[in-house]
């Protein structure tokens, strides 16, 4: 039987020092040598190897001392060659397994959007993948696998906000993106769950006083205050009141009773609505019926730019806009009033009482203030008898009269080409360009000065006989025209206003409707919301 490794002469004119070459019979692989001595040395070598442990095992005298000192250094931990060979190809292994970061969010926020996860949620997974990306780029971590806890940590050391709560969320965020990407195969471990979430001291919970949260409802617009009524005296959450349906809302004429009193119908919060994604039904109770009657509708949305209005309606009120006080109100009189956690639970839609209790339960509010916030309702006391969103100014329609001049000043380059019936509009910015004819700073206007500027130009010009006019917008949206309508007296321009203000509140708000439900005569005198009932 041949060797497999033999060796023979060699001559090159390019190599003159090489005499001789080693070739292994199966591959054909090539050595070189420049002695007999060495070449014969190099294939017995090699034979004997061969002879022993087959072809594939025979290395080079060099790699087996890099194995050999490798085993002595792995002595010391306890491992050998074999386990260190396994753990780096396995290392290797995984790494080819792996997808970059922004991969992993874009799949995982995809994942929750067909869950059914909110657009909210999606939203700051993306922008956590995002930011998490642009450190990963600066720092040359190319893949999920590459990351360790460490680099976790300097990520979330690094973050705008130092608030242990904002910390925990990123944590938290990124323990799920990781713990997704184990299940798909991406990495081996979550190297998040070895860093220790941060302690938060949670701070109390803000709620509204009684009168605070009347003067709130009586600042609201239309379009916001039933959405507000219902955090107040149902408890649902901003997101929930922004996606209701007034389909959601069955109010009753005549009221049901049960242990904690009278209501008038029920919010059905529907799954698709709800954070749990579970069904929840809330009963109206009285107060909160004399809110949503007026303003109930077939078929449309409960509220509209809420978050904005809300800001706008806390401003006109004078008082301070509190994180989530609404439904924070509901809750904490809720409990002290009716003393019901595992109603308040229900409606609260917490998962567990003991999140009930630990916010709520025994929060120290006395039973007058209890008893006046559940007497919260439409005149009901001082802070509620003008009512914003009963008037006209707030709605988009509202008729407002004005006037051209005011005594013998004008206001305004429109009011001015409306007062010398100019005509077409922007005249006036041509005859500004005359010498001596210049606009005011001030954009005022002197009449009789610039009547007699005019005559003495003899710039053709008139002077209006309407000075009076009713002006309204053609649309809701924020960017629209104006109409006008123009009267000879304030008199005539005033009734003209009124008349169709009152007609368009009429149909905007049903104020008969809280009669039904609502006594105002006895309102200031009740003790509990099933005595504000209407004989």
């Amino acid at each position: 039987m041949k060797d497999p490794f033999y060796i023979r002469p060699y001559r090159s004119r390019g190599r003159p020092r090489l005499k001789y070459v080693g070739i292994e019979r199966s591959t054909g692989k090539k050595r070189f040598f420049e002695s007999h001595r060495e070449s014969k040395r190099w294939a017995h070598v090699r034979n004997t190897q061969a002879g022993r442990h087959g072809t594939e095992a025979a290395i080079s005298a060099e790699l087996a001392a890099v194995a050999r000192r490798g085993e002595r250094e792995l002595e010391q931990y306890g491992e050998g060659l074999v386990e260190a060979i396994a753990c780096r190809l396995a290392f290797h292994q995984q790494r080819a397994r792996s997808c970059a970061i922004d991969q992993l969010f874009a799949e995982l926020a995809e994942s929750k959007r067909s869950a059914g996860c909110s657009a909210i949620r999606v939203s700051f997974i993306k922008l956590g993948g995002r930011r998490l990306a642009e450190f990963a780029e600066k720092r040359g971590l190319k893949l999920v696998s590459d990351f360790s806890d460490t680099d976790i940590r300097e990520f979330l050391d690094g973050l705008l906000s130092s608030s242990p709560c904002t910390w925990n969320n990123n944590r938290e965020l990124i323990s799920t993106a990781f713990n997704y990407a184990k299940k798909r195969g991406y990495i081996s471990e979550n190297v998040v769950k070895k860093i220790d979430p941060r302690k938060i001291v949670r701070k109390p919970i803000e709620y509204f006083e009684p009168n605070e949260a009347a003067k709130l409802l009586a600042a609201c617009t239309s379009n916001i205050l039933p959405g507000a009524a219902l955090q107040l005296f149902a408890g649902l959450r901003k997101e929930e009141v922004v996606k209701l349906n007034w389909s959601d809302v069955h109010l009753w004429n005549k009221p049901k009773q049960d242990k904690l009193g009278n209501y008038y119908g029920v919010v059905n919060i529907p799954a698709a609505v709800a954070k749990d994604r579970d069904r929840r039904p809330i009963k109206i109770r009285t107060n909160l019926a004399a809110w949503l009657l007026p303003f109930a509708k077939p078929n449309s949305r409960v509220v509209t730019d809420y978050n904005r209005g809300l800001t706008k309606a806390c401003k006109r009120a004078g008082i301070l806009r509190k994180r989530n006080a609404l439904r924070h109100s509901y809750a904490t009189y809720h409990c002290a009033y009716f003393n019901d956690p595992n109603r308040l639970m229900w409606d609260m839609g917490h998962e567990s009482l003991s999140i009930t209790a630990k916010h709520y339960l025994n929060f120290g509010v006395s039973d007058e203030d209890a008893a006046a916030y559940w007497q919260i309702a439409p005149f009901s006391r001082p802070e509620t008898l003008n009512i914003f969103a009963f008037k006209p100014e707030s709605y988009w329609w509202f008729r407002r009269v004005e006037n051209i001049a005011e005594g013998n000043w004008i206001v305004g380059i429109t009011n001015f080409e409306r007062h010398f019936c100019l005509g077409s509009h922007g005249r006036a910015y041509h005859w500004f360009k005359m010498p001596g004819l210049s606009r005011p700073p001030d954009d005022r206007y002197h009449i009789p000065t610039w009547r007699s500027l005019l005559e003495q130009r003899g710039l053709k010009h008139n002077i209006a006989s309407k000075l009076y006019y009713v002006v309204w917008r053609s649309s809701p949206q924020i960017h629209t025209r104006e109409l006008r309508k123009g009267f000879a007296s304030l008199a005539e321009a005033e009734k003209f206003g009124d008349e169709d203000n009152q007609e368009l509140l009429a149909k905007e708000v049903h104020l008969a409707d809280i009669a039904n439900v609502i006594d105002f005569s006895a309102a200031p005198q009740a003790k509990a919301s099933d005595q504000l009932i209407s004989a």
